[in-house]
Order: C-alpha cells, then sequence, then structure tokens
C-alpha cells in the first residue's frame, strides 16, 4: 500500500499509480490498495495520485497524468496541465478504457470505451485533430487512427451519450457536431461509417433522437456531410459519395421512366437517365420504355443526356462517367478512364477522362508523360481511401502512347509515381495513392531506364535518376552508389557506412546520421539525432515510422541493428539508442548523468508538392536577391540563405540575413543567439567549425510546453506564449526561471547551457550573458558592469543586477543572498562563482 502525506494528512493511492521519480519506477494500485511495480509501461497516459472520491459518478477523478511516448519509463513525463479531451488509457497492454480530462475543473476520470462500429473518439493526444479513437472490431482494444476524410464519411461520437453527435474529419482535423438539432420532424441524414465504408452505414432520424450505426442497404441517400452529394449504397460494393444524377422513382419497362423532381415523381425526358436505388442506371429509351443501360462505362451530363464510352465516341463532354457490370453501376472518383483501342486509329486509344474527387469527368486537352490512376475506386473496411485496380502509363505526350499496366498479383510491393507526383503503391491486384509516405527511397516499378527511384522527403516525392556519387559526409541520408550497387549513406567517419543495396531481398535495419541534406531531415533535424530506416525487401529504404520499441542497439561499426541486452543493455561494440514512434533516437552514452528521453515526435502533417526549377522565360523562380539591394524580397523579413549555391534561399540551414525595406542591401546576421519570429519560424545561430555563423530553422512543439530539462536554454509555449527557459533546477521542489518574450521583459539576463550549446561555452563554463530584445536573444559578449564578477536576480527570473537595481530584500530586512547568482564571466561566457 502507498500513502502520501501532506500537512499532518496522509492518503491512500487507490485505483491510480505513483510515480517513484527518485528510484524512476511507476506502481499500479488497484481498488483495494494493493500497490505493485508495474513491469511494462504502454504507450498512452496514466492516471496519477490520490483521487478525489464521489458517490456518483464519475466515482473517482484524478488531477495529474502521465504522458508515456514510449515503452520505457525515462520516456514518460507528468502533463504539466489538464486539457480537454478523450485519451487511451496506457495501464493495460490491450487498452479497452479511455481517460477523460475537463480544463475547467483540471480533473480526469477513467471510462470504459466504446466497442461498439463505427463510434469514435477525437484523440486529444494528436494535436492536429486529425486523429481518432477507435474500437479496432478485431479484438477488444482500443486504437488511434487518422480520421477518413473521404467524402460522406462519419462516425458517431462516442463522447456522447445521447448519440446525436457526429465526427467528420477533413484537412484541417476532425469535429464534432449535434446533427440531430437541426433536423426537421420525420427526416433523417445518412452517413458512410468511416470505419466500415463497405459493410455499414450511419443514419441519424429525429423521430428517435439519435443516430446509429447499421448494416449497409441498397439504395441512394442525401450525404449528411454535403447535402449536394449522393451516397451510393450497394450491400457487395460498399459506399461511396459523390455529386450524382437525378434520382429515379419508376423503372417499368412499358412507360417512361420517372424521376424525382425535388419530392415529386416526374416522367424523365426521352434519352434522359436517372439512377434507382438497386444502383442500376436507366435510360427513357422511348416513349413507352424504360431500360437499363448496357454494362460498360457511360457519361452523364448535367442536363440529364449521356453516351457510351466505346470504340465509337468522339465528343468531348463533361459529365459523370459510371462503370456498369452486373446491373450495378460505380462512378469514377478522382482517377482517369482510357478510352478503348480504337480499330482506326492503329488500335491505339483517341481519348482520355479526368475524373476529380467530386466525381466530375473533364476529357484531357492534353496528355502528360507518365503514370495515371484509372478505373472506378474499390471501397474497403478499415481504411480510409480508396483502392483502385488499374494504372495507365503514357510513354509520351499523347494519348496514343497510353498503354493499361498490368499489376502482378503478389503480395509484394511494387511502387510508382503518377503525373501528380503521388506515390502509388500497388500489390494483391490493387493500387493505392500513399498519402502519408515514409520517407525514403523507393524502385519505381514504371521506369526502369531513366529515373529508376522514387524520393519521398518533407518536399513530397519525385522520380529521380540512379546517384553517380559514393557515400561521403556530405551524402548523409541518401541513396548513393557503391560500386555498382545502389545504397543509403548511413554515417561516414573514418570511412563510408552503408546499407545494403536497396534491392537486397530481406529486411533489415540500419541507423542513420542526421545531416542537414539528408531527405530524413524532416525528423531527424539535429545534430544528435539519429533516423531508424528498414531495407523493406526488395523496394524500399526507408524512415521506420512505426517504432514502437523505445531501447533499440545498433553497432558502433556499421550501424546495423543488434539485440537489446537483459535490462536495456546493449553488447560491447554497440550503443544504447532511446527511440520515438517516429523512428528517431538519440544516443545515451556511458557516464549520462540521467537516462535520456526520446526526441518529442512530430505531429501528422499534409506533404506539400515541391516545386519543381523551370527555366522557362514564362515561369522563372522569382526568389529574393539578398544582395541585389533586396530586389524581391518581403520587407523586415528574415531569410535563409545558401552562399554556396549563389545566394539562393535556403529551407532549413544557411546564413541568416535581414531585410529592412527594398531598395537597400540586406543585412547579414552575425550575432550567436535565437530569432524568434513565431512558433513554427525560429532561427538559431551559432558558430561554425570555420569560425563563421551557421543558422538553422526550427519550430517549438506541442510537447515543448514548460521550462525543464528538455527544454533548458531553449525556447518553449507557456500557454500558448513564446518563452524563454534561463535555468531550470530538478530535485527536491524543481524550480523554473523564465520569461515570456515580449517588449516589456528587454533586458540583459543569464542563459544556462543548452543541449546544443548554441552559445559555444566550455567545459567549464555553464551560462551565458544574453541581450533580450522582445525576441531576439543574442550573447551579449560585451557586457560590462564595471565590477569582477556579474550578478543575476534568480527571484528576477535571472535577470542581471545593474547600477541602480535593488537587490532581491530578505524577510526582515537586508538582503536574500539565495536569489542572488554571482558569475565569473569573460566576453558573455560564464561559470559561477563557487566562493
Amino acid at each position: 500500500m502507498i500513502y502520501t502525506c501532506a500537512s499532518g494528512t496522509c492518503s491512500q493511492i487507490i485505483s491510480s499509480h505513483y510515480l517513484d521519480s527518485t528510484n524512476n519506477k511507476l506502481y499500479s494500485c488497484d481498488k483495494d490498495g494493493t500497490c505493485s511495480k508495474a513491469t511494462t509501461i504502454g504507450l498512452g497516459y496514466y492516471v496519477l495520485g490520490v483521487p478525489t472520491v464521489s458517490s456518483t459518478a464519475p466515482f473517482h477523478t484524478y488531477s495529474e497524468l502521465l504522458k508515456c511516448t514510449g515503452n520505457n519509463l525515462d520516456n514518460c513525463e507528468k502533463m504539466t496541465s489538464i486539457t480537454d479531451g478523450y485519451f487511451i488509457d496506457g495501464s493495460s497492454a490491450t487498452p479497452t478504457n479511455v481517460i477523460v480530462c475537463t480544463s475547467k475543473s483540471k480533473s480526469c476520470s477513467i471510462q470504459a470505451g466504446s466497442q461498439v462500429s463505427g463510434y469514435a473518439y477525437i484523440d486529444a493526444n494528436d494535436s492536429s485533430h486529425q486523429s481518432l479513437i477507435i474500437y479496432d472490431g478485431t479484438s477488444t482494444s482500443l486504437v488511434s487512427i487518422l480520421g477518413s476524410q473521404l467524402p460522406g464519411h462519419a462516425y458517431i461520437d462516442a463522447s456522447d451519450p445521447s448519440n446525436k453527435f457526429v465526427i467528420t474529419c477533413t484537412e484541417y482535423g476532425c469535429t464534432s457536431e449535434d446533427v440531430i438539432k437541426n433536423l426537421a420532424a420525420d427526416k433523417k441524414m445518412y452517413f458512410i461509417n468511416g470505419f466500415k465504408s463497405k459493410t455499414s452505414m450511419i443514419t441519424c432520424e429525429k423521430n428517435t433522437g439519435k443516430c446509429t450505426s447499421g448494416n449497409v442497404v441498397n439504395g441512394l441517400y442525401t450525404d449528411g456531410t454535403d447535402n449536394t452529394r449522393v451516397i451510393l449504397c450497394n450491400t457487395t460494393k460498399g459506399c461511396i459519395s459523390t455529386k450524382s444524377i437525378v434520382k429515379c422513382t419508376a423503372v417499368d419497362s412499358d412507360a417512361k421512366c420517372k424521376y424525382d423532381n425535388n419530392g415529386t415523381s416526374t416522367d424523365l425526358d426521352l434519352n434522359h437517365y436517372c439512377i434507382h436505388s438497386n444502383g442500376n442506371i436507366y435510360k427513357t429509351a422511348t416513349a413507352t420504355s424504360c431500360t437499363p443501360v448496357d454494362s460498360g462505362s457511360h457519361i452523364i451530363k448535367s442536363d440529364g443526356t449521356g453516351k457510351k464510352l466505346d470504340t465509337l465516341y468522339t465528343d468531348s463532354d463533361a459529365g459523370i462517367i459510371y462503370t456498369c457490370a452486373s446491373s450495378v453501376c460505380i462512378p469514377m472518383v478522382s482517377s482517369h478512364f482510357l478510352g478503348p483501342n480504337v480499330s482506326a486509329a492503329n488500335n491505339k486509344p483517341t481519348y482520355m477522362y479526368d475524373c476529380d474527387a467530386n466525381g466530375q469527368c473533364t476529357k484531357m486537352s492534353s496528355i502528360t508523360k507518365g503514370i495515371y490512376i484509372t478505373g472506378i475506386p474499390t471501397i474497403n473496411d478499415d481504411i480510409s481511401y480508396f483502392k483502385y485496380g488499374s494504372l495507365v502509363q503514357c510513354s509520351e505526350n499523347d494519348v496514343s502512347s497510353c498503354i493499361a499496366l498490368t499489376i502482378t498479383a503478389s503480395s509484394d510491393n511494387y511502387y510508382y509515381i503518377d503525373i501528380d507526383n503521388n506515390l502509388v503503391k500497388c500489390n494483391s491486384s490493387v493500387c493505392e495513392r500513399m498519402d502519408y509516405p515514409a520517407h525514403g527511397y523507393y524502385i519505381n516499378t514504371g521506369d526502369a531506364t531513366t529515373n529508376k527511384y522514387i524520393q519521398c522527403s518533407g518536399n513530397g516525392c519525385k522520380a529521380i535518376q540512379e546517384p553517380t556519387a559514393g557515400c561521403t559526409a556530405s551524402t548523409i541520408g541518401q541513396l548513393v552508389k557503391d560500386e555498382s550497387e545502389f545504397k543509403l549513406c548511413l554515417g561516414y567517419g573514418a570511412s563510408a557506412i552503408l546499407s545494403e543495396k536497396i534491392d537486397n531481398g530481406s529486411e533489415l535495419e540500419y541507423l542513420v546520421n542526421y545531416y542537414s541534406s539528408s531527405i530524413f531531415k524532416s525528423y531527424v533535424s539535429k545534430s544528435e539525432y539519429f533516423g531508424i530506416v528498414k531495407v523493406t525487401g526488395a523496394s524500399s529504404i526507408v524512415l521506420d515510422s512505426t517504432n514502437v520499441v523505445t531501447v533499440h542497439c545498433y553497432s558502433d561499426t556499421d550501424l546495423t541493428s543488434t539485440a537489446v541486452q537483459a535490462g536495456d543493455t546493449c553488447s560491447s561494440g554497440s550503443s544504447k539508442y532511446i527511440c520515438n514512434t517516429d523512428g528517431v533516437c538519440i544516443k545515451e552514452t556511458v557516464g549520462d548523468v540521467t537516462n535520456k528521453v526520446a526526441p518529442p515526435t512530430i505531429p501528422r502533417i499534409k506533404k506539400e508538392k515541391e516545386e519543381e526549377e523551370d527555366t522557362g522565360a514564362s515561369s522563372l523562380k522569382i526568389e529574393c536577391e539578398v544582395l541585389n539591394k533586396g530586389k524581391n524580397c518581403h520587407e523586415n523579413t528574415y531569410y535563409l540563405v545558401n552562399k554556396d549555391n549563389q545566394y539562393s534561399i535556403a529551407e532549413d540551414e544557411g546564413s541568416l540575413f535581414y531585410c529592412g525595406t527594398e531598395g537597400n542591401d540586406c543585412t547579414e546576421i552575425f550575432d550567436i543567439g535565437y530569432y524568434v519570429i513565431d512558433k513554427k519560424t525560429i532561427y538559431s545561430c551559432k558558430e561554425g567549425q570555420d569560425g563563421g555563423v551557421e543558422c538553422s530553422k526550427s519550430e517549438v512543439t506541442e510537447a515543448e510546453n514548460a521550462c525543464n530539462a528538455s527544454t533548458l536554454g531553449k525556447i518553449f509555449l507557456n500557454q500558448d506564449k513564446l518563452s524563454i527557459c534561463f535555468e531550470y533546477v530538478s530535485g527536491g521542489t524543481p524550480k523554473e526561471y523564465s520569461i515570456e518574450l515580449n517588449v516589456a521583459n528587454s533586458g540583459n539576463y543569464i542563459i544556462h547551457k543548452d543541449a546544443t550549446n548554441l552559445f559555444g561555452l566550455s567545459s567549464q563554463q555553464d551560462y551565458a550573458i544574453v541581450s533580450v530584445k522582445d525576441r531576439i536573444i543574442t550573447i551579449n559578449k560585451n557586457y560590462d558592469n564595471k565590477l569582477k564578477y556579474v550578478y543575476a536576480n534568480k527571484s528576477g527570473k535571472m535577470k542581471l543586477i545593474e547600477k541602480g537595481d535593488t537587490c532581491p530584500p530578505k524577510t526582515g530586512g537586508g538582503f536574500d543572498v539565495d536569489n542572488i547568482m554571482e558569475l565569473d564571466c569573460t566576453q558573455g561566457k560564464c561559470k559561477e562563482n563557487s566562493n
């Protein structure tokens, strides 16, 4: 049993956990108060401490949470504040509970998670709000998934006991809304079950006052997410939401078809089309007949007329393309349609259509050489994207060069890059666009001669030629040529360290070093970081963004993965690394005073298309010219510049310039320190090896929300306000010294050495004098108070005590010497005076 005592009162911990920070142990206590040391740590959240007990639900509430981002207690931290939302309870190997927290009461409670298909919670652990907590459908476990962003897809909000709220997701995040409130009497709303889109749909009904999830029923339904769209459901094909043609209300073979004309059943004009709830399309063929269309593909125009897309088709109509087979017609969505080969055109196709996400299709007036996804989407449960059964490859900029590709029915993965630079993965005769491809290199199945590889990074994906460079200090994190084989350059010390070849055929794991030009830079973003990379069979070398193990061991000589020994140790010749779920690691070396903590994970970000360089006169890239009187530069703006590439604008690292007004040359920055624009743009400048200044761009993550050991000497967010952590003292009652970055707090301060040693302090120096001017923090090498020592006021957030300042007073009179710090400084670099 464990008791916590304060002010002479002791309380027992029940139905909770206790974190023994001194001995680095976590104890789990049951409802009777029996406690035992946790032998495994699960990813997720834990309630901590003595609960507040109530006679009404929730019967236990907690004021503390522990967040664990790895299966090692070193990667767990107490949450500094309670935020609204739902979290997965990580205390079980197969989580079934959620932890629900409210910021207003600053408390959390544990609830049994919903295990009903189609019900979900918005995952508060994901700062992008794109993830949901949902029952996985195969065990009793709750999992976090990316919410489906497909049109018409939704989830019943499991946090609402009345079942009136529905969750929908877009690229901007997932939101919950009461859909019953504005429904008229006797009306219903329909959604596709985002987790089971082939077999399940959601119906919300005003008369019952709630939403329910049920099996797919053949029919046409107004899309609850957009009433200009229609959900077409078929018990064998599943459900899909698109723009639609009119709905048939009667399809008698001896009369005109009838359609729904704003609630009135009306005769359909001759040679016009409608779609029936059974999934088939009908046409008023004559004044006395309503007949189903033939099997094949048909385009239906906005005026309701249409044509079959066959060898006789020569028009340029726009509309919705349906492919019909076995009396079921499916619209083409986010795809292409290649016309059939025409004998009169040397047995080659003569047209191709492009269909958008709404199912609106237009005939392509020009063709770009490359790969196209074609055909109707295949709908599957448990995935939030479409799969397709066919690809087309155009070898020239002409439709006659386009041919259908054969997709190998194999469990192996084959990769292509389409004309929009999306990575396309094919296996088992189906293909899918990869919205969030793992960073790395893929063998390009679509081009075995020129652009043989596909490179995916934070800037998206692109096809590349075989590399010619070998592994050097400047090609780390890139595909290189090693004699006749192509491998990943992992590092460079006395010699090159290389992976096995990309088409090795075996599953192998390595560690890659940081480098500023590495394609893994979006994740492996600091010099002290490393990345887990895997050679995946015979098709790719990628960053392991699905890592779930915290402690890894890698060989010191060739960076291959080695077995973790008992007690989370590594064998001789290997080193220990602490890794996060992005596959990013930090090395734990012998003699570290504290155990290393895995780097913070990066929230999911939608990839951005990389701009291709174009030297055409009409499309030259206009760029800020820092040496040409600030031409094309924004005023009062900082720019990172690559001096080695004709002073072109750089993305992540380079020299920093400040551009004031156009017409004047921009000023190069030589002062060491931080230049803070906003939380997404922070420039850090330090002294380089050649004596120059090297600057880099970074951002503050949501995890960096307090002044603590991990943010010491760095920028962090305090209640979403940009702040700087000058000093943090652990042990006993932790103390932190920080300020918000604003004009009012300008002045000279003392700052502790950070993990990257930004201010270039020696091993004997732990502090620097910095000048804070609003959001610019630079080392003050010229500070001189005309005294032997420099003095800082701890009670004044480490601000220097200067002439005219009042020393911190002591209760009862005199000065509070415990709050005065004395330092011996040379050119702004200091060591504390212990005399």
